[in-house]
């Protein structure tokens, strides 16, 4: 599906960007990035003078520094710094290294185009400060699909609090949302889901003054 001037896979780019309307420039951090452009929720930002972190579990160096090169791209699985065996699809955007999601999507291919290794994980919040030790991240995208709840809590959201998560948000039940572990996460840490797209929620961080253009009934 295409959305005008969206370069996201299903107008990601341009929800956040009506969400963080007060910003004209900030902090991306994109993980599970994949491309530099094609389906990518910051590439929009990247365009109007944003800069950030992308962080793929691919050698994806030499893409990002063509297509994106004030940006800073480093090959690394995120999580809470145990040993876990990655697996790369034919389709890079079902790689990862969670289990269910393996299993579900090893059924897809021949095994012989499946490609696994082991890689030590990273908390996500220190990587950021290490490259980025004066700034927190206005957005983050994640997209690690399944990964995403061990990635959430490698940040320190106490203390150092993005504006807005994107995250792949699958089984949801409009009807039931704390139902879903993902939402119980963000809600217990001040985070409120403001938007969604089949795929993606949007999470804002309900303290902070960017969102006072927002009625409080809806935070």
């Amino acid at each position: 599906m295409k959305f005008l001037n969206s370069w996201s896979h299903e107008g990601e780019d341009i929800i956040a960007s009506a969400i963080l309307r007060d910003l004209e420039t900030g902090y991306y951090f994109d993980i599970g990035c994949a491309s530099p452009i094609h389906l990518s929720n910051t590439w929009k930002f990247y365009q109007q003078g944003w800069r950030g972190l992308a962080v793929d579990a691919r050698p994806l160096h030499e893409e990002w520094q063509l297509h994106r090169p004030s940006d800073i791209f480093t090959q690394k699985l995120l999580g809470d710094g145990s040993d876990l065996i990655f697996y790369e699809f034919p389709d890079p955007h079902m790689s990862t290294c969670d289990t269910d999601t393996i299993l579900r999507y090893s059924e897809r291919f021949p095994k012989e185009l499946i490609v696994s290794k082991p890689m030590q994980t990273v908390r996500a919040g220190e990587l950021w400060s290490s490259l980025f030790p004066s700034a927190i991240p206005d957005l983050v995208s994640l997209d690690v699909e399944g990964h995403e709840l061990s990635v959430l809590n490698g940040f320190n959201l106490a203390s150092e609090r993005p504006k807005l998560f994107i995250v792949e948000l699958k089984n949801f039940n409009f009807m039931h949302p704390s139902a879903h572990p993902l939402v119980r996460f963000f809600y217990d840490n001040s985070y409120t889901l403001i938007s969604k797209t089949p795929l993606d929620g949007f999470f804002i961080d309900s303290l902070s003054p960017v969102f006072d253009w927002i009625p409080v009934l809806m935070k």
